[in-house]
């Protein structure tokens, strides 16, 4: 289903001439995999006594690591690990965790396919976001896509600087560009202020779930990446 938000009267859009992409929690389910790889790491029963909590720490994966990381080793110290120790763990074993999205991956190529410029703008490391990247089925589908990581670029969304670069990577001017992610911080609000249309792609428990119930804003809204195949 995709419908937009719409509480206030606003100019007609421009033209999408191009896609621009989140990837954790947009091009593959992220809750999931993070919690596949805490039950493998705690065993079922003690993950799922304390996931919501270890979730609430992670914070979707802005939590900054060093401090998640630290709480985790205190707070099972059968992990045998420090916070350092434990967040190299996770960067080694993470992609292993996530599951293929077949339809993200479709819908991706048929855009390329179409000629439709795509880019994917995500926060992490270059080899991380890279590794997750392939393991979610991506890898060729995505093929010479601009692909920026923030690690490299130097910034992180919601900096504008970061969807300015996209935009630079796919030749199109950022109010042609329509941003589609599952934060709505750092990927919806983060597009808006660059000048981007932006898509809330509002997974169940997605990181601030509830959150453009309360926002006086237009944008689309969809509850998978998928469903934008209909704009092109």
């Amino acid at each position: 289903m995709l419908w937009r938000m719409i509480e206030t009267p606003n100019l007609p859009a421009p033209a999408i001439r191009a896609v621009g992409l989140d990837l954790d929690g947009t091009l593959f389910d992220r809750a999931g995999a993070f919690r596949r790889l805490m039950a493998a790491w705690l065993g079922e029963a003690e993950a799922g006594a304390a996931m919501a909590e270890i979730e609430r720490r992670d914070g979707a994966g802005h939590a900054p690591r060093e401090l998640f990381f630290g709480w985790l080793a205190d707070a099972f110290p059968s992990l045998g690990a420090g916070g350092d120790a434990l967040w190299q763990r996770f960067q080694r074993e993470f992609p292993a965790a996530i599951e293929p999205d077949p339809f993200a991956a479709f819908v991706v190529g048929q855009w390329r396919k179409r000629g439709v410029p795509v880019g994917i703008l995500t926060n992490g490391s270059a080899a991380f976001q890279r590794a997750k990247l392939a393991a979610a089925g991506l890898g060729q589908v995505v093929g010479d896509t601009p692909f920026l990581a923030s690690g490299s670029l130097g910034c992180a969304k919601p900096d504008p600087r970061a969807f300015a670069a996209l935009s630079r990577a796919l030749g199109v001017p950022a109010a042609e560009i329509l941003f589609a992610g599952d934060d709505w911080q750092v990927d919806v609000c983060g597009a808006l202020a660059a000048g981007m249309q932006a898509c809330w792609v509002a997974t169940a428990g997605g990181p601030d779930a509830g959150a453009a119930a309360a926002a006086r804003i237009d944008c689309l809204r969809v509850r998978h990446v998928s469903e934008i195949a209909a704009l092109f």
